[in-house]
């Protein structure tokens, strides 16, 4: 557990930089380049090899699994959509799926740690 529970803890710091990127460019309500740069160069790329690696054996819970399939789906419609047309409305949907998956990560994370008793 302690390989899955360091690998879920990289993905979860990940989800949190590109949920700030998005959130970045709606607070600033335009379009940020290197916000757009950066995920595509740094963020994206990094939490696809974690949830490659996750899903590939590092990871033993299936649910854990799910979830990273899921990240995978959702960078791949960032991608599409960063490619593309993205809309202020994009980025809040980004945003806010990012979220719900790293919270649902977090939460996968806090019941596979087991409680100690003093």
């Amino acid at each position: 557990m302690v390989g899955e529970d360091f690998q879920v803890d990289r993905i979860i710091k990940q989800l949190l930089m590109i949920e700030d990127h998005f959130n970045a460019v709606l607070e600033e309500g335009k379009y940020q380049l290197f916000c757009i740069e950066c995920l595509n160069e740094k963020h994206l790329p990094l939490t696809e090899g974690l949830c490659v690696e996750c899903i590939d054996g590092v990871c033993k819970i299936d649910r854990t699994k799910e979830v990273c399939e899921e990240i995978l789906k959702t960078i791949e419609e960032i991608r599409e959509k960063i490619y593309n047309q993205i809309t202020k409305e994009d980025f809040k949907n980004f945003a806010e799926r990012i979220r719900k998956l790293r919270k649902e990560l977090q939460e996968l994370q806090k019941q596979a740690k087991p409680v100690e008793i003093e």
